[in-house]
């Protein structure tokens, strides 16, 4: 019979059909190391004496004088080559999974920038908002001071006092002055009269009991305050000096309506806005800080829409607090360059920032 057979001992042997490997299919399983084979009909190996090969085939034969080697993979050998397999596969979903999380945060920034450009579009246009140079707010509002009674064994509690008035006047000559009336007579806090020049790095604070402070140079940790983000975020958007960037949309609902909430980095910051799926335009901003290692969020409902100078600005800020504050809008208006050098007199009144008081 053509063919050769693989012999362990003198009882036991198995076919092995010509042309087949024979050296990977059957020899390694004996561990031979190193054979040559010669044409005769039988052949021992030295290392296994009782493996006999029984060889009658010719084909077989010439492919069997040509020396060969067989090796068993060592059990640490087997080990890496696992190891490089599963390494393999887990780089690959790996690599997917990557990619599958960059191609879903290039969707939510797209669908992010498409509410957002709905929304400028609905404030007035960029044109418009980039036009604006400085912005005067003046307005009125309520607060509740808080009240706090530390108690036995160190717990604290607080509670609401009565409702304060409180009226101020703002001007932001963007994108480093600030100059601030607030007076929240006749409680304690009495009136403060506040300046803000980050071109030059000095301030003043006047106050009742101090209404002849000079101006001063801005503390290093003051300074990180300059450029009023959260008023220009409020009520412009975006500025020829702060463009928000979107990073992602979620739908949420605030009271009987469903809003697209476009969370924004400026600077490494946190922006929230809350955006009316109708009117387009932000019903809550959402400001995000962090102290000592915690988070905190504050955030501002928007309403009262009107429009300034074909800007669409919201008149009724309500804070988390209960704080509402009504106001009014000036954009590009005419000051007196003065008040950002030297301190007006409280006589002067909140209007000191006009122009020929």
């Amino acid at each position: 019979m053509t063919g050769a057979f693989i012999c362990r001992g003198s009882n036991h042997c198995n076919r092995v059909v010509p042309g087949r490997d024979i050296a990977s299919r059957t020899l390694s399983k004996f561990q031979i190391i190193r054979q040559a084979v010669d044409k005769s009909d039988y052949s021992r190996s030295n290392r296994h004496p009782n493996l006999l090969i029984r060889i009658n085939s010719p084909t077989v034969l010439r492919k069997l004088a040509q020396p060969f080697q067989v090796r068993l993979l060592s059990s640490i050998e087997v080990m890496k080559m696992r190891f490089n397999i599963l390494f393999t596969l887990w780089l690959i979903v790996i690599l997917a999974c990557v990619s599958s999380a960059v191609e879903n945060q290039n969707a939510l920034e797209l669908n992010a920038q498409q509410v957002w450009k709905q929304s400028i579009i609905a404030k007035g246009g960029r044109e418009r908002l980039y036009s604006v140079r400085n912005m005067v707010i003046s307005s009125s509002g309520s607060y509740k001071p808080l009240q706090f009674k530390i108690q036995p064994g160190g717990k604290v509690s607080s509670r609401s006092g009565k409702q304060n008035k409180v009226v101020s006047e703002e001007l932001y000559v963007f994108p480093d002055k600030l100059w601030a009336w607030t007076d929240y007579r006749p409680t304690v806090f009495g009136l403060r009269i506040t300046m803000y020049n980050y071109q030059t790095k000095t301030k003043y604070v006047i106050t009742d009991g101090e209404p002849n402070h000079p101006a001063e140079p801005i503390a290093e940790n003051e300074l990180a305050r300059r450029g009023f983000p959260v008023t220009q975020l409020i009520y412009l958007m975006e500025s020829s000096w702060l463009k928000p960037k979107p990073v992602k949309v979620t739908t949420e609902q605030i009271g009987s309506r469903f809003v697209d909430v476009v969370q924004t980095e400026v600077d490494g910051q946190r922006y929230d806005f809350a955006i009316d799926s109708e009117t387009h335009l932000p019903v809550r901003f959402t400001s995000y800080s962090e102290y000592k290692g915690k988070a905190y969020s504050n955030a501002n409902n928007l309403s009262d829409y009107t429009d300034v100078d074909g800007i669409r600005v919201p008149l009724t800020i309500e804070l988390e607090d209960g704080h509402t504050e009504k106001s009014n809008i000036m954009f590009n208006v005419e000051y007196d360059e003065r008040i950002f050098t030297n301190p007006p007199s409280i006589e002067a009144g909140q209007k000191a920032w006009m122009k020929g008081k």
